[in-house]
């Protein structure tokens, strides 16, 4: 009997030491990650490994679940704040494929001003108002205050002209005088806010809130160091 339990203590022992040197493993994995995420311009971040036991997905070079968050990073062309996310089938090796990616973000004023102002001219100011996203322009348009609704669309993010007021009131879009149709010019037909992602993400949902546009993204077989701008 006391044979018996000296095999069980070893045996315990082992799995424990073995669980210990998966953690320990883990968390050097998650801060290396962490590290090299910050190189590339991240701020906040944080990067977890779920799934055990981690050395053998190690060895088999490849991470089931990772998730993490950011206070900011850059993706595409654009600086997204409040991120987080989830990546499945996460290759160790660089350039880091992952299965699948899931994830969400906010484009904030300033950053979304700068975007909106390529299709809806430049000097173009956004602002969020009773939440509702509104542009007001420059010269013969500083006036008038366009309210948009964007909308993801094809995988990007589309935004309609909902209503025009012009020194506080509001002009019905059927009936706005030739001058302001011609001022106004293809912003009354809508335009695409150039995010600038790569091709295997896709944006899902948008919302507008008080800090600029949240907005929702995915996709497959996404090359991790292509969301990076170094």
């Amino acid at each position: 009997m006391k044979r018996v339990w000296w095999v069980l203590a070893v045996v315990l022992g082992i799995v424990l030491l073995l669980v210990v040197a998966d953690r320990i493993t883990a968390a050097v994995v998650e801060s290396g990650a962490e590290d090299a995420w910050g190189d590339e311009g991240a701020t906040g971040q944080s990067v977890a490994i779920g799934g055990f036991p981690v050395l053998t997905q190690l060895a088999a070079g490849e991470l089931g679940d990772v998730s993490g968050s950011a206070d900011s990073m850059v993706i595409g062309d654009v600086t997204i704040e409040d991120v987080a996310f989830t990546g499945s089938d996460v290759q160790t090796e660089a350039p880091h494929l992952a299965g699948a990616v899931e994830g969400a973000g906010t484009l904030p004023l300033a950053g979304l001003e700068e975007l909106v102002a390529q299709e809806a001219g430049e000097g173009t100011s956004v602002a969020v108002v009773d939440g509702e996203l509104t542009l007001t322009g420059t010269g013969a348009l500083s006036a008038v205050t366009v309210a948009v609704e964007p909308r993801a669309e094809d995988g990007g993010v589309v935004a309609e002209v909902s209503s025009i007021a012009v020194g506080g009131a509001t002009v019905s879009l059927d009936d706005l005088p030739d001058f302001l149709d011609s001022l106004l010019g293809d912003v009354l037909d809508g335009f695409e806010i150039p995010l600038g992602l790569p091709e295997e993400i896709s944006v899902d949902a948008v919302e507008v809130t008080d800090a600029g546009l949240r907005a929702t993204l995915s996709g497959q077989d996404v090359v991790l160091d292509d969301l990076v701008t170094e």
